[in-house]
């Protein structure tokens, strides 16, 4: 029969040690001032439509407003600014600078220290600049077609965001939401030593996702919106691209091989990070071969890349049975000049708004290396599970 043990009586069994919480967020971003929505004119759009919009992001505003409660007024206010900017386009475009710039605004967000602390003096700690920060706030400007900008005050950054009135406002909640959803996760994100650059290359791993989703969804909006006679337009504009290329390959012949490949073209963004990739074409295509298969009856049909999933559709995760197949996502664009107008005018009352104010921008210092390659991939991935424009993931 197995002894049981005895406790000696000198001694007492060691307590469990509690496994140790991660620091506090130090920083926290919060929503400072938004554009005046009362105050923009807006022509020929449903007064009813216009309503709603005020009345759903007074929701998701106001101190009182449930989490659940505002995550949907959230999402039907980002639904409805769809339809606002859809009705919105071809005014836009005929409008003059003074008539655009009626539809101004500014909304501010400001980081600050989420834990007020003093410095040996006595006074107020402010708060340092984070170089994955404009990232973030690019990608929020690029999903909601407005711009942005940041400046240092006493105690916080504000991270500003300008242009249509309705779009700043929705960048600068959908920023508050994803930099306090970053600053949560970072907490449990270790690394060598003090562990900063992990949670650095975390954190621009989440931005650099993010803005990659704002990209490929701009993307698939003009895919979606092109009619059938674009489609026919650009396969021809294609063909003719090939036989001119077919051309100059026949007055090249004995000539010798042309090394020279200027490869992608770069987007610059404003926070002076080269983005972007492109799809690798192999050398060896025979264009004349193409060109008789442009050349025949068939319906032309679209290039998709494929490493870029679509906004407009759903993952859904392999441990779950696969739902039915949804219908393909409609355009309520009438066609992609229409929305390509829209987006040039946005641009232009952006630009408009802040030589109006006397702003004048420079250039961010460029980024910090990346150090820790696996932080920065996992930020990436948390990065695809945000949701700008619907339910705020909690961390």
């Amino acid at each position: 029969m197995p002894r049981t043990p005895t406790k000696s009586p000198g001694r007492s069994q060691p307590s469990p040690r509690k496994p140790k919480q991660p620091a506090p967020a130090l920083f926290k971003a919060t929503v400072k001032t938004l554009a005046n929505i009362e105050s923009a004119t807006f022509a020929k759009i449903d007064s009813s439509t216009l309503e709603r919009i005020k009345k759903c992001l007074q929701k998701a505003q106001h101190h009182g407003t449930g989490q659940s409660e505002m995550d949907a007024a959230m999402l039907l206010a980002n639904r409805l600014m769809g339809q606002y900017n859809v009705s919105q386009a071809e005014v836009l475009a005929h409008e003059d600078s003074d008539e655009l710039q009626k539809h101004a605004g500014e909304s501010i967000v400001a980081i600050k220290r989420a834990i007020e602390s003093n410095k040996p003096n006595g006074k107020k700690q402010g708060v340092d600049r984070q170089g994955w920060v404009s990232t973030l706030a690019f990608a929020m400007s690029t999903f909601f077609d407005c711009r942005s900008y940041s400046h240092k005050c006493a105690y916080s950054i504000d991270t500003v965001f300008y242009g249509l009135v309705y779009n700043t406002v929705a960048a600068a909640h959908a920023f508050e939401m994803s930099y306090n959803l970053v600053s949560e996760w970072v907490r449990k994100v270790k690394g060598q030593g003090n562990g900063k650059s992990a949670k650095y290359a975390y954190c621009l791993g989440v931005a650099r996702s993010l803005l990659n989703m704002a990209k490929a969804e701009k993307s698939a909006e003009v895919n979606l919106a092109q009619g059938p006679d674009e489609d026919l337009f650009n396969a021809r504009m294609e063909e003719e691209e090939l036989e001119r290329e077919a051309e100059m390959d026949g007055l090249a012949a004995g000539i010798g091989e042309d090394t020279d490949n200027d490869g992608e073209d770069e987007d610059m963004e404003m926070d002076g990070v080269v983005e972007g990739g492109s799809d690798s074409e192999d050398d060896g295509v025979d264009n004349r071969s193409m060109i008789e298969r442009l050349k025949s009856p068939k319906k032309p049909t679209r290039q998709i890349k494929l490493s870029i999933v679509s906004p407009f559709t759903s993952v859904t995760s392999p441990t779950k049975p696969q739902s039915k197949k949804e219908p393909e996502p409609k355009s309520s664009w009438k066609s992609s000049t229409q929305l390509r107008k829209f987006r040039a005018s946005a641009a232009k009352i952006a630009e408009d708004y802040l030589e109006e104010q006397e702003v004048k921008l420079r250039k961010p210092k460029k980024q910090t290396e990346i150090k820790d390659a696996e932080a920065f991939q996992q930020g990436v991935v948390d990065g695809k599970t945000i949701d700008v424009r619907g339910k705020k993931i909690e961390g």
